[in-house]
């Protein structure tokens, strides 16, 4: 009996370590097979934060706010809820909003979807723009931002309606790649009885 006893600590052992070796090919499989990969589940999350971009000169030059962000390791790529854009260059203030965000891996483009909103206020003698759209592609560090869905551009009075453009917020401008209407209203016409 005596033996027995003494002999049931080294069996202990000997299954924790033919259960590590188990555990340990079956996690090294997985990564082989590229199944750990395919899971789509994110590992960090944060909850309302800044993210500030500067240019080579040390001036703040955008913004990134969201409310929160999920971050996914099987593509690099992170997630956003009620993101907000700001670029804050002088002269060339833009503010881009979203319902949901998806940013790629380095985060130099953050694709906004669900009711899309851009704001350039009166600047420079222009007057003032806006955006509203399903998705837009914006690219921080270009100040541009792009879509290929339906889109209304307001631009003081006129308002532009159409499929496909780009804001280059660097040059004050909206180029229009596809379909368009362009509406602008004019002066109430008065008669006289």
């Amino acid at each position: 009996m005596n033996r027995a006893g003494s002999l049931f600590p080294l069996l202990l052992v000997g299954l924790l370590a033919m259960g590590s070796f188990w555990l340990e090919h079956i996690v090294s499989s997985e990564d082989r097979s590229g199944l750990r990969n395919v899971r789509h589940e994110p590992d960090t999350m944060v909850e309302n934060f800044t993210v500030d971009h500067f240019d080579a000169r040390g001036q703040l030059q955008s913004q990134l706010v969201a409310q929160q962000l999920q971050h996914f390791p099987d593509d690099d790529s992170s997630e956003l809820d009620a993101p907000i854009i700001r670029f804050l260059g002088e002269g060339r203030l833009a503010t881009f909003t979203a319902r949901k965000a998806f940013v790629s891996s380095r985060g130099e483009q953050v694709l906004m979807r669900e009711d899309v909103r851009g704001d350039r206020p009166p600047q420079n003698g222009s007057p003032r723009q806006t955006l509203t759209t399903e998705e837009l592609l914006v690219r921080q560090g270009e100040e541009l931002a792009r879509t290929d869905k339906p889109f209304v551009l307001t631009h003081g009075n006129l308002q532009i309606q159409g499929v496909g453009g780009e804001w280059d917020n660097l040059k004050g401008q909206f180029r229009v790649f596809g379909q368009l209407q362009a509406e602008m209203p004019g002066q109430p016409t008065q008669t006289t009885p």
